[in-house]
């Protein structure tokens, strides 16, 4: 037995329009489709992804330094 709660979201317009186009092109209702985002998020949060490490060549300082995929996806959200 499935309970659903009704709710309400404060979404920004971008976003709610380009989950409402991504909806109607899986063929899913709005708030299938939202049910499903969160699921994978929370998914996400509660096993996070287990980056390998590998080795980055840098040149000029002739130091070769190990970065994690996640430490350059930080670098790319900082703008570094």
């Amino acid at each position: 037995m499935n309970i659903y709660m009704r709710t309400t979201l404060v979404i920004d317009d971008h976003v709610v329009n380009e989950a409402k186009r991504q909806a109607l092109e899986a063929g899913l209702t709005l708030s299938e489709f939202t049910t499903l985002a969160l699921r994978e998020t929370l998914r996400q949060r509660n096993h996070p992804t287990r980056f390998s490490t590998f080795t980055m060549p840098t040149y000029g300082s002739g130091v070769m330094r190990t970065t994690s995929p996640g430490e350059i996806a930080d670098l790319r959200d900082e703008g570094g």
